[in-house]
């Protein structure tokens, strides 16, 4: 879990720096200004007197190198350079951002893509040197986000694990096969039956994927769900003759002769729901003519005008079916369903996270806000203590009256 964080957060810090920013002087003082967050910061390091403005991102004054609001240390004035992507050099260093690439020679430096580069020892991903890459034969596998050398399989900061020779597969662009071993992310899998393996996957930017090793299936993906990601996960429970798919866009749920299934939680668990009549309504949530599914559990709830209101927040939901509104926590151990009570369910909405409404009253998260006027009731605009407001009171973020 802790690697698929951190592959996000990279991901974001790289489609960042591509969000439109800029320097201005202001009352004798420069300034840099994040346009995307509305965000400035003064620079008081910054001698306006002899500075000169690069470009967009980069900044120099008499005693300083700026990357954006941040100091380039001990960068060489005279013979600083602005190359692409983020990188920079002088005639002692190469810079990523504002950091120093400890060790990378000015004059072999060479900027690869997608954070990578080398000089003629080394590897770099952002800053950093690439531990065990050849830079003669490092490069991109084309149309993935894997890289390679002639002994090893990369991704983002790390090495995966070992191929042999030069053939590799490409599945789709997060999977790729050399010799009997798959390489998803961070991870290589080898423990296959036989090294003619089959794999099924929805389309070419897929995180999941079954496969077939002509004894088992497996299941593979990513996942916020920290028993699933990254894990192989061999499906005992499944018939392997018999395997398929009830929809290819919803590939959690799967299906053989002996009944229907979501995977989660490290398997494949059995839906007890009747076939003829079984439907997927989403990701999470399916059906049959009686009851209707998160994951695999029963919630208890009628199909029959069954109705997702709203997602909440961290799996929590307003559902509703022909009798009753319903509040659904599965944010963590299992699903838990309650009724809201004296909620009529034709004219339930939900207003925002806290407060929703009827044609009689105000609720505040499941309960009857009693005090409240529904025929003057409004969500307050201010970000303040005032969450909402009536003819005759305001109300704070607990829905208590404010005195």
């Amino acid at each position: 879990m802790e690697k698929f964080v951190y592959r996000i957060i990279i991901s974001f810090i790289l489609i960042g720096t591509v969000v439109k920013s800029e320097y201005a002087i202001k009352n004798g003082y420069l300034y840099y200004n994040f346009k995307e967050s509305n965000s400035e910061y003064k620079m008081t390091e910054a001698d306006i007197k002899t500075l000169k403005i690069l470009d967009d991102n980069y900044a120099i004054d008499g005693k300083h190198v700026f990357f954006q609001k941040d100091i380039i240390e001990n960068a060489d004035l005279n013979t600083f350079k602005i190359l692409e992507d983020f990188y920079s050099k002088d005639r002692k260093n190469v810079y990523y951002r504002e950091h120093k690439i400890s060790g990378a020679n000015p004059e072999t430096f060479e900027i690869l893509d997608d954070s990578y580069s080398k000089d003629r020892k080394n590897v770099y991903f952002m800053y950093d040197v690439l531990k065990g890459a050849d830079p003669k034969s490092f490069r991109r596998i084309p149309e993935t986000d894997f890289y390679r050398d002639k002994n090893n399989i990369f991704y983002s900061s790390e090495k995966v694990g070992s191929i042999k020779g030069e053939n590799i597969k490409r599945i789709n662009q997060n999977l790729i096969k050399n010799d009997g071993s798959l390489f998803m992310a961070f991870w290589k899998y080898d423990k296959f039956k036989n090294k003619k393996i089959e794999i099924i996957t929805r389309n070419d930017s897929s995180l999941s994927y079954y496969i077939k090793d002509g004894k088992n299936i497996y299941y593979l993906a990513r996942s916020t769900e920290e028993e699933v990601d990254g894990k192989l996960l061999k499906l005992k429970e499944i018939d392997y003759a018999t395997f398929d798919f009830i929809d290819k866009e919803f590939s959690t749920y799967i299906k053989d002769k002996n009944g229907i299934y979501y995977i989660s939680r490290g398997g494949a668990n059995k839906i007890n729901a009747d076939r003829d009549t079984f439907k997927i309504i989403n990701v999470i949530f399916s059906k049959d003519k009686n009851n209707v599914f998160y994951d695999n559990v029963n919630l208890g709830i009628h199909s029959e005008g069954f109705e997702i209101l709203a997602y909440v927040w961290d799996s929590t939901y307003y559902l509703r079916d022909k009798n009753n509104v319903y509040y659904l926590d599965a944010y963590i151990g299992p699903p838990a369903v309650k009724i809201v009570k004296g909620a009529d369910a034709k004219s339930f909405i939900v207003i925002n996270n806290l407060y929703s409404k009827d044609k009689n009253n105000i609720f505040c998260d499941t309960e009857i806000l009693r005090d409240a006027d529904i025929n003057t009731f409004e969500i307050a605009s201010d970000d303040g203590e005032v969450t909402a407001k009536d003819s005759k009171n305001k109300y704070d973020r607990n829905c208590k009256i404010i005195k």
